[in-house]
């Protein structure tokens, strides 16, 4: 019926709180909000915050304490970027909205030794939840999404959509690009421009709209770019699979993508078997 709630900024004084006047039966779960307001104005490298909880005859104070939870203002990502998660700090300053509170959403994976977000399905429940990067300073121009996407299977098609707007909530979030029926377990290779009209801080967002009962949807190697004038992108290839009846006299391909401001007349594609000289 009463215990004492505590929270601490990095090294600052906890703050402490009592609550009192509450009844949580045992095995029910109970929200506290502190009415200590916290100043999460320092830099996101500085500190962190945790908090914890004391009872008089608690019987095991170990599971008490929250880990410490990264927060605090990052400081603003600048063009040319690229982060492929490979550290925890660069997890800083991503946020995470599951819209339906399903507990089925966006979260960090190590997957085949690769960093990474992946989208956790739900049996029942489309996907809608939204991955916000963190903060960009971004001048007025035309600018280049890149990002790798992939599905878990060839059988289950994933959906998703890409965004920019002004603050991580979906209300203020602009279309770049919707993807759908994603059915490549290798990743692919996203490149998309998007148009900055006045100079100020900006966000990234991806949302997944995948039907309920999929599977997985991985993202990863998010890079943002002034748009080049001339950029030409391999998208994926076309090639015959491992077998043992491949002749002397087969097909292969290439997508491509012009993803240059500037239109594109002629180029020289080449492929290579092995160690061969290339073919162009």
């Amino acid at each position: 019926t009463s215990f004492k709630a505590f929270y601490q900024i990095g090294n600052g004084i906890p703050v402490e709180e009592t609550v009192s006047g509450v009844n949580i039966l045992s095995d029910s779960a109970y929200i506290y909000t502190f009415t200590t307001l916290a100043d999460l104005t320092f830099p996101m490298d500085a500190d962190s915050i945790r908090g914890w909880v004391e009872m008089i005859g608690d019987g095991y104070p170990a599971n008490d304490t929250t880990d410490w939870y990264l927060t605090g203002v990052p400081a603003p990502a600048t063009v040319p970027y690229y982060n492929d998660f490979s550290s925890d700090d660069s997890y800083k300053g991503f946020s995470v909205q599951d819209v339906n509170a399903d507990e089925s959403t966006w979260m960090r994976v190590d997957y085949e030794n690769n960093p990474m977000w992946y989208y956790v399905y739900n049996a029942d429940n489309a996907a809608n939840d939204w991955l916000f990067s963190s903060c960009f300073d971004l001048a007025a121009g035309t600018y280049t999404l890149e990002f790798k996407y992939a599905s878990y299977t060839y059988y289950t098609p994933e959906a998703f959509s890409v965004y920019f707007g002004t603050s991580p909530n979906p209300a203020d979030m602009t279309l770049i690009k919707s993807f759908n029926n994603v059915v490549n377990p290798d990743f692919a290779q996203g490149s998309e421009f998007f148009t900055i009209p006045t100079a100020g801080t900006y966000y990234i967002g991806f949302k997944a709209t995948s039907n309920a009962n999929m599977a997985y949807l991985f993202v990863d190697e998010i890079n943002v770019i002034t748009a080049r004038n001339n950029d030409l992108s391999l998208i994926s290839a076309t090639v015959p699979d491992y077998s043992c009846e491949l002749t002397n006299n087969e097909t292969i391909g290439v997508t491509l993508r012009n993803v240059g401001l500037n239109a594109i007349s002629d180029f020289v594609a080449y492929y290579q078997v092995g160690n061969s000289t290339p073919v162009s």
